[in-house]
């Protein structure tokens, strides 16, 4: 397996030290992305797939990057050659109160715009927020668990590319599982702030 190596990115003109890889970059959300979720996260495939209602208006996106995307952990993936916006990733401990930092068991959401769906992308971002989890030090994390439709076959193929294993299927929701121990394969170093 092909390992990511940290670069210092440059995304429409400003410098975020961060994950990069050939193709896809992580980096924080910045409130210039306004128009860009809004294009992106007013689909309504997209909201279906990601369990959100699509976006009525750019003031609704920028609501969204300052209340919800500015979490702890929530980042923008982007193209790594001209920093277009593709999608959203984050980890969170689902524990109300309990830093994600602290949790043992920590999950993983993601969405991806539909003009990228189908091109790896959003594969190659769960690994890199994976081995942030497992690798930088900051996370106390001995596992990532991730959950999607039983019909989302684009979600459930990204968890299994990613190395996640079927832990259970209740109804129909799909739930994988991510143990340290399976991600030796994931990026060595953490994502720079």
């Amino acid at each position: 397996m092909k390992s990511f190596s940290e670069k210092m990115i440059d995304v429409k003109g400003s410098c975020d030290y961060g994950w990069a890889a050939e193709r896809i970059a992580l980096r924080r959300w910045r409130e210039e992305d306004a128009d860009a979720l809004f294009a992106l996260a007013s689909d309504p495939i997209v909201g279906e797939m990601a369990k959100f209602p699509p976006h009525g208006d750019r003031a609704e996106s920028l609501r969204v990057i300052r209340e919800i995307f500015s979490q702890p952990e929530t980042y923008a993936v982007v193209s790594g050659t001209d920093g277009t916006l593709l999608g959203c990733i984050n980890v969170f401990s689902g524990v109300k109160g309990e830093s994600v930092y602290a949790a043992e068991t920590v999950k993983i959401g993601y969405w991806l715009g539909k003009p990228f769906w189908g091109n790896g992308y959003m594969a190659e971002a769960v690994k890199m927020l994976c081995g942030r989890c497992f690798n930088s030090g900051d996370f106390k994390c001995c596992r990532v668990i991730g959950y999607t439709n039983v019909d989302n076959i684009g979600s459930r193929r990204v968890m299994e590319k990613a190395g996640f294993r079927i832990s259970a299927i209740t109804g129909n929701v799909c739930y994988y599982c991510l143990p340290a121990r399976q991600a030796a394969a994931l990026p060595e170093k953490p994502l720079s702030h």
